[in-house]
């Protein structure tokens, strides 16, 4: 056991009073609680756990030191319902030490029902308990907003990997040693209402995203300028007696109209994201504005669906009025700019969901002009630019080396395929990427349901060499996502893993009208060179019999049709029609 280290501060002791020379305290000082960590327990074998320097929402940060690395730590104790999921989630937040506003999670374990964080050291205090005993700096209300700018960021990154933290409080904000605040921990298991707990996590926690960790931030900022606890959401949903933070303290109307729309009942009334209340608050918004990509791509359709949903928070009156207003105004010819311009991000949500087909089309559009100039294979030989280069790269990082009398074959993780980003060229590909294939086909197949369930499998990734002439590299580093949907039908893509563009995509159809369907409507989307008309899809179709199951034919150059028929011989009963398209002679 090592004894000799003051368990408020860490520090070693050099006396035998067993007072500390750096903070002054003595260990008897402290009033331990059964229900916590012993002070000099190990956790471990190497994580040394001190007396609790914060209580909040999610559990207990202990101050710690690492005895291997004799390294000051803060080790944050949670109560988890779902071991697994607690290790997914401290997972993701391992090793993120560029994230200036997030704790850096330098380990992470779990321990009988308890999940731990291993963090950088926190013991300078929370957010909450420098308001308590009134040791907040002296700031302006700018200077303060200024002081949650790494903590607005750190959100952003969290919803950029489709994470939400869910438990924001004061108490989750903690001072590090150059004073600034770091988020800390994230929602491990449900709780009681706790202090800013937003308005959707009272009803329905399903629809929870960026929009609910933008409340409970602006919870916080609202208290830290007012003095003032923003009024339970429980409370509120009954009787709203929120004021404006410019009723209690002078303040910039810009900034008092910005935390009071994100702490607005209703959610799509809030900001998407807290890059955007950023930007209302006249902070750099640089970094996040990086990450929206990818918080859009993750929460967007959620968005959409509570944006035009109605106004779960209102009266049914003022849910009427809305809808007529926008109808109003589409009636009246807004146009797409005019109609963003005027309502904002709501308004471009509500303008794609009502106008899908358009949006699709552009879309489509725009995805084929970006992928001409790469659509077209074009092979690397040792005569071209940077080709000692590549070839180092792909032997330093092959996991395995296949040698033939012709060529030399390496093995390339997923990883590093990526981090090499070489796009695959030993096959050609269509232009279209995975997603915009994905919504291509959902919105023509009108299927009347969402996909139920997505899964990636099948990563093979190689590089080819050949050992004779001109030395050609080829690459082919491809996987596979399969979309389920309702009735035992699925499509599967079959991609690049870099820039995730199309080689194959396999359609399981039960239906003979979908299969035409399909043929009719999602074919030139994938191949605008070619189409089929009903006609010709029907008879292709209509070709297919128990003794001749199968039909294959080149639409084009670019193109490869294979449709194949099995007839009630699987457990899901009925016809099964599997139509693939595809960019060469074989079955990728």
């Amino acid at each position: 056991m090592e004894h000799k280290r003051c368990i408020f501060c860490m520090e070693r002791l050099n006396n035998e009073d067993g007072i500390c020379p750096a903070c002054g305290k003595s260990r008897w000082e402290y009033r331990w609680e059964q229900k916590y960590l012993k002070p000099y327990t190990v956790l471990q074998e190497k994580y040394l756990i001190g007396a609790v320097s914060e209580v909040n929402a999610s559990g207990a940060i202990y101050a710690a030191c690492d005895l291997v690395l004799d390294q000051r730590l803060s080790v944050l104790e949670l109560e988890t319902e779902d071991p697994e999921d607690f290790l997914r989630k401290a997972e993701r937040l391992f090793g993120n030490f560029d994230v200036l506003g997030l704790a850096a999670v330098k380990d992470y374990f779990v321990r009988e029902t308890k999940g731990y964080l291993v963090m950088e050291d926190l013991t300078q205090g929370s957010l909450r308990t420098a308001m308590e005993k009134k040791q907040l700096p002296k700031r302006t209300p700018d200077e303060m907003v200024k002081l949650f700018s790494p903590a607005l960021e750190a959100c952003v990154y969290l919803h950029s990997i489709g994470m939400i933290h869910g438990e924001i409080t004061a108490g989750h904000l903690l001072f590090d040693q150059e004073g600034d605040l770091k988020l800390v921990g994230f929602q491990a298991k449900m709780k009681a209402a706790d202090e800013t707990m937003a308005p959707e996590q009272c009803q329905d926690t399903k629809r929870s995203g960026p929009w609910t960790d933008v409340y409970r931030l602006c919870a916080v900022l609202y208290e830290t300028l007012t003095g003032r606890k923003v009024p339970a959401a429980a409370e509120r949903l009954r009787k709203d007696s929120l004021r404006c933070m410019s009723d209690y303290i002078a303040v910039a109307p810009g900034l008092d109209q910005a935390v009071m729309q994100g702490l607005e009942l209703e959610m799509k009334k809030r900001f998407f994201s807290p890059a955007l209340l950023m930007e209302r608050l006249g902070l750099d918004a640089g970094k996040s504005k990086r990450m929206s990509g990818a918080v859009q791509k993750n929460w967007g359709d959620l968005w959409l669906q509570i944006a035009t949903e109605g106004e779960q928070f209102s009266s049914a009156k003022k849910r009427i009025r809305l809808e007529r207003r926008i109808k109003k105004r589409i009636a009246a010819g807004v146009g797409a700019v005019i109609l963003c311009a005027g309502l904002g991000v709501l308004g471009l949500w509500i303008y794609c969901e009502i106008n899908p087909g358009r949006v699709l089309d552009y879309k489509l559009e725009q995805v084929r002009e970006a992928a001409l100039p790469s659509t077209e294979r074009r092979l690397t030989d040792m005569n071209s630019e940077d080709y000692t280069k590549q070839l180092e790269f792909v032997k330093e990082n092959a996991n395995e080396i296949k040698e033939y009398d012709w060529s030399v074959w390496h093995m390339l993780d997923r990883q590093a395929a990526v981090k090499w980003k070489r796009t695959s060229d030993e096959y050609a590909k269509f232009y279209l990427d995975k997603d915009t294939l994905a919504d291509a086909f959902e919105y023509r197949m009108q299927l009347g349901e969402k996909r139920m369930s997505s899964k990636v499998s099948g990563y093979q990734g190689n590089v080819k060499v050949d050992k004779t002439g001109l030395q050609t590299m080829t690459v082919m580093c491809r996987e596979t996502e399969t979309y389920d949907y309702p009735g035992w039908e699925h499509l599967k893509i079959i991609y690049d893993v870099v820039d995730e563009r199309v080689f194959s995509v396999t359609y399981r159809a039960k239906k003979e009208e979908h299969a035409v369907r399909f043929l009719t409507s999602v074919l030139s989307d994938i191949c605008p060179e070619t189409y089929l008309t009903e006609e010709e899809a029907s008879g292709l179709i209509g070709r297919l019999t128990k003794e001749e199951n199968s039909v294959r034919l080149w639409l084009n150059a670019k193109c490869r049709l294979d449709i194949y028929y099995y007839g009630e011989e699987d457990f899901t009963g009925g016809d099964d029609y599997y139509i693939t398209l595809g960019t060469s002679e074989w079955g990728l």
